[in-house]
C-alpha cells in the first residue's frame, strides 16, 4: 500500500516474501511510468477489472510467456 508522505509498504509471510512482493511493486510502478509516455492517464485511477489484467500479464511476463 501507499501512505502519505512515505514510501511504499509490503507485508509478506516471510522476509523473502515481502521482498519479493517489493520487487513486484517496484516493478510494476516503472511499468506505469513507462505507460504515461504511451498516453496512460494515472490520474484516472486503475479499475478492478483493468488491475486484474495487469497482474495476469505481470506473472506471465515473470514466468516469460509473453504472447
Amino acid at each position: 500500500c501507499f501512505m502519505a508522505n512515505h514510501g511504499a509498504v509490503v507485508v509478506g509471510t516471510s522476509i523473502s516474501d515481502a521482498s519479493q512482493k517489493a520487487q513486484s511493486l517496484e516493478d510494476l510502478c516503472y511499468m506505469f511510468f513507462l505507460a504515461e509516455g504511451f498516453g496512460f492517464q494515472p490520474g484516472r485511477g486503475i479499475t478492478p477489472p483493468e488491475m486484474k489484467k495487469v497482474l495476469a500479464q505481470y506473472a506471465a511476463y515473470k514466468k516469460g510467456d509473453l504472447a
